[in-house]
């Protein structure tokens, strides 16, 4: 378990600020225990510790990990002696990270404004973006939250408890040693599916013939889809004989990848299609739905969007941007093909998903989602939310609210497909397992892709050059 100890400095007279420090950190402790986080926060402060003001520089110097200057009128000796103290520590040890957090008043005096530059003028530039204004309680909470957060991601990032696997690392194990079980015992080849769980959730919904994620001979590996990019990418390098690959990737995405996605710099776009090519399948698009609790705040705020059951791009960025205090907004995780869909359509009207730590899956509960007690809004699609949405009764059923343009056009996530072809005798292959999943998939009915898994043999368009081509760029021989 990561103990990670803060201590809040500043006069002595402001024990309400340092209370509202401490109930946000038994708050965020609280959730931090219900994610299954291996972190726990430490609060020291004037009021639990000896009551010296050594005992409170051995602190800062030698166990605190950040100290929060809370800074409210005058400052006082004390105040300055323990901030140099830190900005000694942190310049010679890297740590404690300092965050001054100064309160903007209405009504500052000349000697607020002298104490607040003198202040900023023992910070040099590394340390002086850490000065944070805050106008009330409410404020101070907020600000000091997120940033503690950011901490938290950034340490957790770094390091890791001894003995301590991550649960994707420990996954991706399991499935290899599995993998390398059943091609053991099963000559033939093994096909993997990597890829998200909107897509995976999306392709499976359009045929009743197979589920993706219990995908029989084979495996689904669930992965961002910039790892299942580069995992078509890792094949190549290793092996690109169709004829003795033992495992075949296909990657499954909510996100539209560029030639870019599949070369690395350890493979040039020449070196790539001398192996083979990517060819990619658009299986069709998944709508973006917003999912909020409905409570009486959001019956209130949003009033006309539960009616029609829609929400424009604009009124969600609004919502989003007014009401980040009073509700948890959730999007998936980071990289995901879904927040990715979501975040390239809020910023033109001014708002963004800049919390790294604030987000949900499939598995998420009731309680998660509310944490704090606060309503929740979830940012998903028409496949992709928590699944404990489905068994909700009618007080406890989010509200569904379609995503929609300018226009009222619903806003779609394309679901792509991609497949490794491998070069063979001037022309492409697929392998068999690949072309066993594509007849099972909803690819629609063409003469064009009967032809194409039908043939031995296909071949690309002159011309084309790319890494990724699509159905038109493909034709094949006639006997």
């Amino acid at each position: 378990m990561k103990t990670i100890t803060i201590f809040i400095a500043g006069s002595t007279r402001l024990k309400k600020e340092r209370s509202i420090l401490k109930a946000m950190a038994s708050d965020l402790n609280d959730e931090l225990h219900e994610k299954k986080k291996n972190v726990t926060l430490r609060m020291r402060s004037h009021d639990n510790a000896e009551d010296s003001q050594n005992a409170y520089n051995r602190i800062i110097s030698d166990e605190a990990d950040i100290v929060f200057f809370i800074i409210d009128g005058k400052t006082g000796d004390k105040t300055r002696e323990e901030l140099n103290l830190a900005i000694e520590s942190f310049k010679s040890k890297g740590r404690p990270d300092i965050h001054i957090f100064i309160h903007k008043s209405d009504h500052k005096t000349n000697e607020d404004a002298h104490n607040e530059g003198f202040i900023k003028g023992l910070l040099d530039a590394s340390i002086q973006k850490y000065c944070i204004d805050y106008t009330d309680d409410d404020d101070l909470a907020f600000q000091s939250a997120r940033r503690l957060r950011h901490y938290i991601h950034k340490s957790c990032s770094k390091t890791r408890p001894s003995g301590f696997l991550p649960w994707a690392l420990i996954a991706s194990v399991l499935t290899i040693i599995g993998l390398l079980a059943f091609m053991f015992f099963h000559q033939s080849q093994t096909i993997i599916i990597a890829g998200g769980g909107s897509a995976a959730n999306y392709v499976s919904a359009k045929t009743k013939k197979i589920n993706i994620k219990d995908y029989p001979g084979g495996f689904y590996l669930h992965l961002p889809s910039e790892a299942a990019w580069q995992l078509l990418t890792e094949e190549v390098l290793s092996n690109s004989d169709s004829r003795t690959q033992r495992y075949v990737p296909v990657c499954i995405s909510a996100s539209v990848a560029t030639d870019s996605a599949f070369l690395s710099n350890i493979i040039s776009k020449d070196k790539f299609l001398e192996k083979g090519a990517v060819i990619s399948f658009h299986l069709g698009n998944d709508t973006l739905v917003v999912y909020a609790k409905q409570t009486d705040y959001t019956k209130k705020l949003l009033t006309n969007e539960f009616n029609s059951g829609r929400i424009s791009i604009r009124r969600l960025a609004e919502v989003i941007s007014l009401n980040s205090d009073s509700l948890n907004v959730l999007p998936t995780t980071s990289r995901s093909g879904t927040r990715r869909a979501y975040e390239s359509v809020l910023p033109q009207y001014g708002t963004g998903l800049s919390d790294p730590d604030l987000f949900y899956t499939e598995t998420s509960d009731f309680l998660t989602l509310s944490k704090k007690g606060k309503p929740f809004m979830v940012l998903g699609t028409r496949h992709y939310y928590p699944l404990v949405f489905n068994n909700a009764d009618s007080v406890l059923r989010p509200k569904p609210m379609i995503l929609v343009d300018s226009l009222d056009r619903p806003v779609e996530n394309p679901i792509m497909l991609y497949c490794l072809a491998n070069a063979r005798d001037g022309g492409l292959e697929f392998p068999d397992v690949t072309k066993k999943l594509l007849r099972n998939l909803p690819l629609g009915s063409s003469p064009k892709i009967d032809a194409i898994l039908n043939a031995k043999r296909f071949y690309i368009s002159d011309g084309e050059d790319n890494v990724i081509h699509t159905l038109s760029d493909i034709y094949v021989k006639e006997n």
